[in-house]
């Protein structure tokens, strides 16, 4: 995997919940999706609650990602040796208790069809 999970951040807290990532491997968040789901006794419920798909957004390795759950702004702060990308699941309320999981993902592909 080329981002890992690093930390939960002041979870159920709408203004500050947060999920931490580091980018291992330099890569394109469009291949990268977020699952908010439960854990079951063989890994995890595979109907995510919610879920956050990343868009077209180049990161390099050694960058943290945080993505925050509430509603704001994405943006980029360069660090010294490294930036630090901040996104918005822009949700109105916090998801993280006892019990839950995020799942990332990476696709390597995939197919659109729009019903008519």
């Amino acid at each position: 995997m080329k981002v890992e999970f690093i930390s939960f951040g002041d979870a159920g807290n709408i203004e500050d919940e947060r999920i931490g990532f580091r980018v291992l491997e330099s890569c394109d968040l469009k291949f990268f999706a977020l699952y908010h789901t439960q854990k079951t006794d063989k890994g995890f419920y595979n109907r995510p609650e919610h879920v956050f798909w990343f868009y077209p957004h180049d990161v390099n390795a050694g960058d943290e990602i945080v993505v925050y759950t509430k509603d704001g702004k994405d943006n980029v702060e360069e660090r010294e040796n490294h930036k630090v990308h901040f996104f918005y699941w822009r949700l109105k309320e916090p998801i993280l208790k006892k019990g839950d999981c995020i799942v990332i993902s990476e696709m390597n592909d995939w197919s659109v069809n729009s019903c008519k």
